[in-house]
């Protein structure tokens, strides 16, 4: 199971940006840009 979460996760990652974009979080974007940065970092280990 860890591994197909593994590989969903980015997915996920990319739809919650979008939607995070798309919306009200355009103003917190610098911060939401480290945070999926950071996010992204801890799926690809």
């Amino acid at each position: 199971m860890e591994e197909s979460m593994k590989k969903q996760a980015p997915l996920a990652f990319e739809a919650g940006v979008d939607v995070v974009v798309c919306g009200a979080g355009i103003l917190y974007k610098d911060d939401m840009i480290q945070a999926v940065e950071d996010l992204r970092a801890l799926a690809s280990k």
